[in-house]
């Protein structure tokens, strides 16, 4: 779904989206997006003055750091190209890049497309039910220290039980 507000924020190594939705992020993509935010090019420098080249502001990219905060302000569109501008700058120059064409679609390509997460490691039980069929799957613990035994697979259904090297 298009939205016209984008804001994500890092924090402890993540990227989370905050809007227009809270969601995790898929980081890959995350890291993806930003490169090509950071790769944005002046085409043409075309005025120090505004003089209305920019025409009225379609989009903002915002950077922030601890320290400073830089935006980009996306005006009208001619042809291929975008006029643009710092924030706080008169200068006016375009913009042409594939980038700057799908912003409006940016939070569905960011967010993270995994169900579930959860380290296979750390889990200590499974359980699976659809319709009247459930499926418990309990991981079958060693001695301190030792990796797990195997799973034990339990169900409410005729199915039998028993232990499985993992």
């Amino acid at each position: 779904a298009a939205s016209s507000q984008l804001f994500l924020r890092h924090q402890q190594g993540q990227w989370q989206m905050e809007a227009p939705l809270e969601s995790k992020t898929a980081k890959a993509a995350v890291e993806l997006e930003l490169g090509r935010v950071l790769d944005l090019e002046v085409q043409e420098f075309l005025s120090l003055q505004d003089h209305g080249l920019l025409g009225e502001i379609s989009g903002r990219i915002t950077l922030n750091d601890p320290s400073s905060q830089e935006i980009l302000l996306i005006g009208r569109k001619e042809g291929d190209f975008y006029f643009a501008k710092r924030e706080g700058y008169s200068a006016v120059f375009r913009l042409k890049d594939p980038f700057l064409e799908n912003l409006g679609t940016l939070a569905d390509r960011l967010r993270d497309r995994q169900v579930l997460s959860f380290v296979p490691e750390n889990l200590s039980r499974v359980s699976l039910a659809f319709g009247p069929q459930k499926l418990w799957l309990q991981r079958v613990e060693n001695e301190s220290g030792q990796p797990p035994a195997g799973w034990r697979l339990a169900s409410s259904a005729q199915s039998k039980s028993g232990t499985w090297p993992v």
